[in-house]
Order: C-alpha cells, then sequence, then structure tokens
C-alpha cells in the first residue's frame, strides 16, 4: 500500500487487527452490507479482533437507557454532545492496571484518565451493534475472534454468540473463534495482548500465528 504521503512500501499481503471498540469498526469497515463500509475493504486480506465490543455490559436499567438514545436525540430531548459517564477525566481504573503491570515509560503514551463517553459516541456505537445483530456485518475473508471468561469489560459469552453473525455461508471454515483461558494465578483480561499474565498473552499470541500461518 503506498500513496503520495505513505511509506512506499507494497505488502503481499493485509490483515486488520483490531481490539475493542475498533473491532466493532473494522467490521463495519470490511463487510459488504454494512451501512458505512470501506472503499478499500478489498484489499483486506483477513481479520482478527481481539476482545471485539458487539455488545454493552450493563445492567438492564442502563441497557435501557442506551436503547432509547437514538428516540432521545432525535427528538431533541439530549444533545449527542451530553456526557453520558460520571467518570470522565478521573484516574481509569482499567489503564492504572496496565500501568501497574507494564509500568509505562511516559504514562502519557497511554492516557490513565477515564474518557469521557458522550451520547452521540454511544448511538454510534449502538446502531453500529444493531448491524452485527440484523447480520450485515458478515466478514468474506479468514477472521479470528478471541475473547476471555476473565473480560473485566465485556460478557466473553455474548461475545462468542455475536461473532456467529460474521460468519459467510458460502464459506463458513473462513471464520474461527478461540477462548483464552485464565485462572486466579495466571489470569487475561479485556486485552488480550496486555494481560497481567505472560502465559496468557503467550496463548493469545499462538493462534494469531496459527492464524497467520494457515491464512
Amino acid at each position: 500500500l503506498t500513496n503520495e504521503i505513505g511509506c512506499g512500501k507494497y505488502y503481499e499481503n493485509l490483515v486488520l487487527y483490531a481490539h475493542s471498540t475498533g473491532a466493532l469498526v473494522a467490521a463495519m469497515y470490511g463487510a459488504d452490507n454494512s451501512s458505512n463500509n470501506g472503499s478499500w475493504r478489498g484489499a483486506i486480506d483477513g481479520y482478527i479482533f481481539n476482545s471485539p465490543f458487539w455488545d454493552w455490559n450493563l445492567p438492564w436499567y442502563n441497557q435501557m437507557l442506551v436503547d432509547k438514545l437514538d428516540n432521545g436525540m432525535k427528538t431533541g430531548m439530549i444533545a449527542p454532545s451530553t456526557v453520558m459517564n460520571s467518570t470522565g477525566g478521573e484516574n481509569s481504573e482499567y489503564s492504572m492496571n496496565l500501568y501497574k503491570t507494564y509500568g509505562f515509560t511516559d504514562p502519557e503514551l497511554k492516557n490513565t484518565k477515564d474518557l469521557y463517553v458522550t451520547a452521540g459516541w454511544m448511538n454510534a456505537v449502538k446502531k453500529v451493534q444493531k448491524e452485527l445483530e440484523k447480520g450485515k456485518l458478515v466478514l468474506k475473508k479468514p477472521t479470528l475472534v478471541m475473547a476471555t471468561s476473565a473480560d473485566d469489560v465485556l460478557d466473553s459469552d455474548s461475545i462468542q454468540m455475536l461473532s456467529q453473525r460474521l460468519i459467510w455461508k458460502d464459506d463458513p471454515n473462513l471464520f474461527s473463534f478461540q477462548k483464552i483461558g485464565t485462572s486466579k494465578e495466571e489470569p487475561s483480561g479485556h486485552d488480550l495482548l496486555a494481560a497481567p499474565s505472560a502465559i496468557r498473552v503467550d496463548e493469545a499470541m499462538r493462534h494469531i500465528e496459527h492464524y497467520l500461518y494457515h491464512n
């Protein structure tokens, strides 16, 4: 891939790796039937998704609010810029745990504060998730999805179930799902490649290496 401001290198294969919300964006970009697919999606040879954000993992009353955001914004009851979380700008427990495990040389390389989550962002995420549920994010290239029951952000069973909506019926063997193990002594985490346990990171990497070798 190259352009006038690019690196000037050509690659025979291009695999799109994405984590959490990035996986939702990647699937939307790569699926032929999504409402916002990418014009360069044909150049992608495969997908690797690490704990993809296929669904919210919220109490029922919060989930109900998320489901009603679209109507609320259409009627003007809530502005897209409305901040929906009370922890924005405060220390992020998730980021601080990463910092404790990996000790960034410069904390600024990874924001240690919680982001401000707006109604517009939440609604945009929900719209793409609905497309997945309706089977509009089918991927016609080799796709590896990984998750773990140790995920402290998303629900791994929901990830596994909704990942089936990516499968192309003409060639279901293009899809594979792997559940990364966990234990009290050797835990995994939401980001499988930044887990507290090196053993779990190695386990995820073995699945990635197997995928790359065989596809």
